[in-house]
C-alpha cells in the first residue's frame, strides 16, 4: 500500500512546456492558466482585470502551481530559445505549442 501513495504523489505533479511563435501569447497563456487553478470564478469576474502587459521572455520562466488537485510546473520558453527547447521537452508530461491564429504571418511560419 505505501507504494500505492508513491505512485499517487507522483502521478500528482506534472511538468508543462510552453513553446511557440514569438508574440503568440506565451505568457498571458500561463498567466490565465495559473489565474484560472488558483483563483474561484467570483474572485476572476469581480476583481480587475488581468494585465495583458508582458515583456518578451528572456530565455526561460518557471510557474508552479496547483491545479485541479494537480501539481503543475510550468516552463515558459521564449521564442529566442526555441531551437533549446528539447532539452526540457524530454522530461515534460505536455507540451503546449501556441500560434496567434490572428496573425497572417504565423501560418507561413
Amino acid at each position: 500500500q505505501g507504494l500505492e501513495g508513491a505512485e499517487a504523489l507522483a502521478m500528482s505533479r506534472r511538468s508543462v512546456v510552453v513553446v511557440g511563435l514569438e508574440n503568440a501569447g506565451k505568457t498571458l497563456s500561463v498567466r490565465q492558466l495559473r489565474r484560472i487553478c488558483t483563483t474561484s470564478l467570483a474572485e476572476r469576474t469581480a476583481g480587475p482585470a488581468m494585465s495583458t502587459r508582458t515583456r518578451p521572455t528572456t530565455g526561460s520562466e518557471i510557474d508552479s502551481f496547483s491545479c485541479g488537485g494537480v501539481e503543475l510546473k510550468v516552463r515558459e520558453v521564449g521564442s529566442a530559445f526555441q531551437l533549446r527547447w528539447a532539452k526540457w521537452y524530454g522530461n515534460a508530461d505536455a507540451v503546449l505549442f501556441l500560434v496567434d491564429a490572428s496573425d497572417p504571418n504565423a501560418a507561413a511560419a
